[in-house]
C-alpha cells in the first residue's frame, strides 16, 4: 500500500544508514574538543633553568596561573594563600611590582650548593639565580624537583646582596670629554718586532 507514512522496514533502512553518520559526527565533535585542550595549554618547560626564567617572564607579565604553574610543594602553596588574601588584581600588579627593578636574571646550577642529586626516584637541582639591579646584584638558591609535573621550585634560600665593581649600566668609555678607545690606527697595542 501506498501512501504518505513508509513502512517498517523502510524506518529501519533509514535508522541503520543514520547510524553511521551520527558516529562520525560524533568523532569529529570530539577530537575538536580535545585538540583544542591541547592547544591551549603552554608546553611544559624541558629543563630547571627554562623553569625559572618562566617563573621571571610569568611574574614580569602578572600572569598568576603561570607563575603558580612553576612552583611545587609547600612553596606553592604558601604563594596560593599569599595570592588568595591579596586577591587576583593585587597579587598580579605585585608580581609586576617585583619585577620592575629587574634589569636581568642569570641562572646555573654550577656553584649551587649541592648539584645534582637523585633522590626516591625523583630528580633535584639546586640552581644558583642572580638578579641583577641597577646597584646590586642579589643571588639566591632555587631548588628545583621533577615529578609528573615535570620540574617545580620547591625552596628558594635566602638572598645574598653582592656590590659589584661596576654598577649595571655604567659606561664602559664615558661619551664626553674622554678619548675615544683604542681602534686600529688609534693608540692600538702594536704587534711587538720580531728578532
Amino acid at each position: 500500500m501506498e501512501g504518505p507514512h513508509t513502512g517498517p522496514s523502510e524506518q529501519t533502512a533509514m535508522r541503520r544508514a543514520a547510524i553511521p553518520l551520527v558516529l562520525a559526527l560524533l568523532v569529529i565533535v570530539v577530537s575538536l574538543i580535545t585538540s583544542r585542550g591541547r592547544r591551549a595549554r603552554a608546553p611544559e618547560p624541558a629543563s630547571p633553568e627554562d623553569v625559572i626564567y618562566a617563573a621571571f617572564s610569568a611574574s614580569r607579565a602578572g600572569a598568576t596561573r603561570a607563575y603558580l604553574n612553576c612552583y611545587g610543594g609547600k612553596l606553592r602553596d604558601s604563594i596560593e594563600q599569599a595570592a588568595s588574601e591579596m586577591g587576583q588584581a593585587a597579587f598580579e600588579a605585585h608580581l609586576r611590582e617585583t619585577m620592575a627593578p629587574v634589569m636581568g636574571v642569570a641562572v646555573s646550577t654550577a656553584g649551587a650548593p649541592s648539584g645534582a642529586t637523585e633522590q626516591r626516584g625523583q630528580a633535584q637541582v639546586d640552581c644558583r639565580v642572580e638578579r641583577v639591579y641597577q646597584g646590586r646584584n642579589e643571588v639566591q638558591t632555587y631548588t628545583l624537583r621533577k615529578g609528573r609535573g615535570g620540574w617545580k621550585i620547591e625552596a628558594i634560600d635566602g638572598a645574598v646582596v653582592i656590590q659589584p665593581p661596576v654598577p649595571y649600566g655604567t659606561e664602559a668609555y664615558p661619551l664626553s670629554n674622554a678619548p675615544a678607545p683604542p681602534g686600529p690606527g688609534r693608540n692600538a697595542p702594536q704587534p711587538l718586532p720580531e728578532g
